[in-house]
């Protein structure tokens, strides 16, 4: 009987074992039949063969009386074929792959095939509820030699021992590769190991926790020998997480306790986790030693007729003191590829663990050197080049002798050539030299966005100094923890400004224009390309940002590695579109002067604006636009009414991920020939980019998520957390190493020690990125998003325990978390962040308040909510979909919106306080206004729900506007949405206008 049957009478439990198991514990005998197959020198005597058959049953009989009334039978059959020809073979192997009905499965079957040249095969097949492989070899020894046939009693499955385990905390092992594609099976192997029983586990234990990052996760093991009353068939589960830590035996004598699967265990684990993938992978063990019996000269044995999952990995005894492994999957389930991976790291694993038993499996290395080589030569860019193997301040002096009269940057208000940016940066260089700058000090620029910015960080780099970018909207309190932490030598601001920077001289741009310079003034000539050129600060974990310090060679290794594919010269316009202190300004300034085009300074506002900006753009002839997926979904829905013009020939993507399937409406109104679209994933620390891969329709209809190849001179490679390297196809931690490594983290000498390390190459030193990706066969890599508590909102990295460190900060605040959601995956506008503190005393507005001097605009929740309890999940952290039923109270900061309107140019009491609706004003306007808002944030609101506590943001501003022309009414410019923030207010402000 199978043991589908056996549980037949328990409906719920045997529909859920089913799930859980598939075929190995279904009507599929094929998965659970095994056989040996002896090619005899000689047929054996059939008289005496029969003799020693019936004494083999009354000994099984007498000692197992559950087969009793089991089928057990012996043919011979004469075959007119030579025992080498194709007719034999196949007839051989049809019966291998003979299966019983599932009634009659509980049976033996022994067949001696005769052929007409004398020789002779003997294939024994059974149930491994009948018998494991151990006795169908002795049961064959006693077949062809003779002598006694002994039966050793069965244990009973209570004779295993162990106290019941409770499933409920180690579920079924997670999925760790791509479906694979085709149809069929396919194995690979065997390999020889020398190892023995006891590496297995541990070896197997410690490549699918590296391939899964499964923290908790149980395995189905057959064993040769279970107990009779283990209904399981011989099977058992083990713990994997238990086998990493202890090397374990997995042979019938090692006694799987309480794994064992019976009726009642089978029952309590579909209980627990009936509702999961079913089990995928499985170990096969055939533990017992082949034997050498005379007259035999061929010995071969079939685990099973079909695997019993879709991946099995058996694992059998070769007679030359090694294991021979195996792998048999259904294409499917696992490509072939990935297959050949998984065998390869589990044989390493082994070996290794058998050369060194005292090392934990965790550091074994998984791939051999040989295959380590291979895979990290996939993740290779080509070799470095230079744009200049001069300083960037060194690169646009030469230009500026080149082409004296070609426009270098420009703004709204006018523009540079490179005669005239060189003369202005010279004469700012030696002011500050002038002041005590000299190689190496870091200068902050604390300037709005114009062409004179960028005048001012060229100065700097021809002081020799560093600039440290510095964004004037910035809180004060913020700006001030920046330059004492930077150790400004100096600080610059723009003129009327109130600006406190602890330990460094505050200079105003006016004041800096007019230090008097000595007219002999000289660059340093010191100062070398492998100097420090730019600080720029990133979140930071603690509440505190930290500066990254990047070289001049690590930018012109980043222009020299694409100038040629890009096809970047000195006719293109750049926008430079990002906030300074955002490092996709390094690549937007520095990428068009070191490769001679002009930089054109896209005003903040202007950019907040899309219409605005391709107006501008098409007017200023942008051909190299640099954008956020963010920001780039914003020009999409304007580029529809005002499209971008035809000069765009270059779009590169950065700062944070790009969901392909987003770009389709921009490749339905504009041709591939006609505009290059670039994805390119970078971090910080590895100088703006990292690698690169052009998208075409086909990537946006496929929802590609590869972020190409390494660039030349940098690599990428993707590691397991004890920095073993992962083969292609498994999730991992992306680590960076070549040209674009930056130099340190600014006075972290321990987070450097952890994230800067030794390159696996021995060339220099990798970044340790905290980033989830995936290396593919082909070299390409996926971004696959953070491995920590960190984010990327519209461009901006964004560490949640800075935000939750500076909520901790506040007065009255005991506990606080901060939690990012974005509710359409496709759309960037639907992100946000929400946090949420429990307070002793005080109010929500309080804690914005304070709030709002610590943090950048950018990083400030788009809600505050007071809540009772913070609910934890199981394992100890927040629990996001239990944490809404404890909301007290939620806000988002009336403060805050008057800050952006201000910075819209409205009055900061229209932010604060809408206008209440005129006498005429229309129902209609208002219906639309609802139908809208709902529409857009997908949710019933009222008339007096604020845009902003809502989820509003510029994303849904512009959207907003276009909906509202679609109906008949005016536009709506951000302004408006700032000033006017509810239905209400909106309202009344349209029908007056």
């Amino acid at each position: 009987m199978s043991l589908r049957q056996q549980l037949a009478a328990a409906d719920a439990v045997a529909g859920r074992t089913d799930s859980l198991f598939a075929r190995a514990l279904g009507d599929d005998a094929g998965a659970r039949i095994h056989a040996l197959s002896a090619r005899l020198d000689a047929p054996l005597d059939e008289a005496l063969l029969q003799t020693r058959f019936t004494a083999a049953v009354a000994a099984l009989r007498a000692q197992r009386p559950e087969l009793t009334t089991a089928p057990m039978h012996l043919f011979v059959e004469r075959v007119p074929h030579r025992a080498d020809s194709a007719q034999a073979q196949a007839l051989c192997e049809r019966e291998l792959l003979r299966s019983p009905a599932p009634a009659m499965e509980l049976s033996l079957r022994v067949v001696q095939f005769v052929f007409e040249d004398g020789a002779a095969r003997i294939v024994l097949s059974a149930a491994r509820a009948f018998a494991g492989k151990a006795l169908l070899l002795r049961l064959l020894a006693h077949l062809v030699e003779g002598g006694g046939f002994e039966v050793a009693p069965a244990q009973a499955a209570g004779e295993a021992g162990g106290a019941q385990r409770d499933w409920s905390d180690c579920p079924p092992l997670a999925a760790w590769a791509a479906p694979g594609r085709g149809d069929g099976a396919a194995a690979l192997g065997p390999v020889a190991v020398r190892a023995g029983l006891e590496q297995v586990m541990p070896a197997l234990a410690r490549v699918l926790h590296a391939f899964t990052q499964q923290t908790a996760a149980c395995l189905p093991v057959l064993i040769d020998a279970a107990p009779a009353a283990a209904s399981g068939g011989g099977w058992a589960l083990r713990d994997l997480n238990a086998d990493r830590a202890h090397p374990a035996r997995i042979d019938a004598d090692a006694g799987a306790g309480e794994t064992w699967l019976d009726d009642a265990r089978l029952s309590a684990f579909a209980t627990a986790w009936g509702g999961e993938a079913g089990f995928a992978l499985g170990l096969v063990v055939a533990d017992a030693a082949p034997l050498a019996l005379a007259g035999v000269s061929e010995l071969r044995y079939r685990a099973f007729q079909r695997p019993p999952l879709p991946i099995t990995l058996l694992v059998e005894r070769s007679d030359d003191d090694k294991l021979a492994i195996s792998l048999h999957h259904e294409l499917t389930a696992l490509s072939t590829t990935d297959a050949h991976w998984l065998l390869s790291c589990v044989a390493n694993v082994m070996r290794g663990l058998a050369a060194a038993p005292e090392q934990t499996p965790e550091r074994i290395a998984l791939l051999d050197e040989a295959d380590q080589r291979a895979v990290l030569a996939l993740g290779r860019g080509g070799g470095e080049r230079l744009a200049s193997p001069l300083r960037i301040d060194q690169r646009i002096a030469g230009l500026a002798a080149l082409q004296p009269d070609a426009a270098a940057v420009s703004d709204a208000d006018g523009a540079l050539s490179y005669a005239e940016l060189e003369r202005e940066a010279a004469h700012l260089a030696a002011g500050l030299a002038a002041r005590g700058v000299g190689c190496g000090d870091h200068v902050g620029l604390c300037l709005p966005r114009s062409r004179h910015l960028v005048t001012a960080a060229l100065a700097v780099l021809k002081a020799g100094a560093v600039y440290v970018p510095i964004d004037p909207d910035y809180p004060a309190e913020r700006i001030a923890y920046l330059c004492e932490d930077a150790a400004l030598t100096l600080a610059i601001c723009d003129d009327g400004r109130e600006f406190d920077a602890p330990g460094a001289t505050v200079l105003a741009m006016s004041q800096w224009r007019a230090t008097p310079a000595a007219a002999d003034w000289r660059p340093n000539p010191d100062c070398a390309i492998d100097d420090p050129a730019y600080m720029i600060y990133t979140s930071g974990s603690t509440g505190r940002p930290k500066g990254v310090r990047v070289s001049h060679r690590s930018v012109q290794a980043l222009l020299g590695a694409v100038e040629r594919d890009f096809a970047l010269t000195g006719a293109d316009v750049w926008s430079f579109f990002h906030s300074f202190a955002f490092d996709f300004s390094v690549w937007e300034i520095w990428g068009a002067l070191i490769t001679g085009a002009r930089v054109h300074v896209v005003a903040h506002a202007t950019s907040r604006d899309p219409q605005a900006f391709i107006a501008e753009a098409n007017a200023q002839g942008v051909s190299v636009l640099s954008q956020t997926p963010s920001a780039f979904g914003q020009l999409m829905a304007a580029d529809r009414e005002t499209p971008l013009g035809a000069q765009l020939r270059l779009v590169v993507f950065g700062g944070e991920a790009l969901d392909a399937r987003a770009l389709l409406p921009w490749f339905d109104r504009h041709p591939e020939s006609q505009c290059r679209l670039i994805n390119m994933f970078g971090i910080t620390e590895t100088t703006v980019h990292v690698t690169a891969k052009d998208i075409r329709r086909i990537h946006a209809l496929q929802g590609s998520r590869s972020v190409g190849r390494p660039i030349d001179g940098w690599r990428a490679y993707v590691l397991d957390p004890q920095g073993s390297v992962l083969p292609p196809g498994i999730d991992g931690e992306i680590y960076v190493a070549g040209s674009g490594v930056a130099l340190n983290y600014h006075q972290r000498p321990e987070l450097n020690q952890q994230r800067f390390l030794p390159d696996l190459l021995g060339e220099g030193r990798m970044y340790r990125s905290g980033d989830r990706g995936r290396l593919l066969p082909d070299g390409e890599l996926l971004h696959l998003g953070r491995l920590d508590n960190q984010i990327k909102l519209r461009g901006f990295r964004i560490e949640l325990d800075e935000i939750r460190n500076v909520l901790l900060r506040c007065r009255g605040v005991e506990a606080a978390a901060a939690l990012f959601s974005q509710r359409d995956k496709l759309d960037a506008a639907t992100a946000r962040i929400d946090a949420y503190v429990i307070l002793a005393d005080g109010s929500l507005k309080d804690v914005w308040q304070q709030a709002m001097q610590l943090l950048p605009e950018y990083m400030l929740p788009t809600s505050i909510a007071r809540v009772s309890a913070m609910p934890l999940t199981a394992n100890g952290k927040l629990d996001a979909k239990a944490i809404g039923e404890r909301i007290l109270e939620k806000s988002g900061s009336p403060e805050r919106i008057a800050t952006i309107a201000v910075a819209a140019g409205a009055a900061v009491e229209s932010a604060v306080a809408d206008s209440a609706p005129a006498a005429d004003a229309g129902d209609e306007v208002e219906r639309h206004l609802i139908e809208i808002w709902s529409e857009l944030f997908d949710q019933p609101v009222g008339r007096s729900d604020n845009f902003f506590d809502l989820g509003g943001n510029s994303l849904f501003a512009i959207r907003l506007s276009s909906k509202a022309r679609e109906r008949g009414l005016p536009g709506l410019s951000l302004r408006d949405l700032y000033v006017h923030q509810t239905i209400s207010g909106l309202s009344s402000y349209l029908s007056r206008n």
